[in-house]
């Protein structure tokens, strides 16, 4: 997969997992003090600006419009699935440390 046609693909897929781990790093503090919440939703939040403006200025947006009701069907059940496993997960993880996730795990 080191091909010329795929260079831009792991180009962004690599950038992608740098930023993430770089996130990790220096979002530790902000959990730590504020909890998981805060900095998720301000983490998702900048994530999604920063995709809407990707998909204003190449034009994808205009690819919604021919996008038929099942397709849409779908794009809903992949974010509620997604969703609910990532809020199951989370409850489970409460229930096996006592009821409360430690903020900081790592000292603990």
């Amino acid at each position: 997969m080191l091909r010329q046609e795929y260079f831009l693909g792991n180009l962004v897929l690599t950038g992608g997992a740098v930023a993430i781990s770089v996130q990790t790093i220096l979002l530790k503090r902000f959990v730590i003090r504020f909890g998981g919440l805060l900095p998720t939703f301000l983490t998702m939040l900048a994530g999604s600006l920063f995709l809407a403006a990707a998909v204003l200025a190449t034009g994808g947006w205009r690819e919604l419009g021919a996008l038929r009701p099942a397709g849409w069907l779908l794009a809903v059940y992949i974010g509620l699935a997604g969703t609910a496993v990532v809020i199951a997960a989370v409850l489970l993880l409460q229930r096996a440390a006592g009821g409360e996730i430690p903020r900081d795990p790592v000292s603990e």
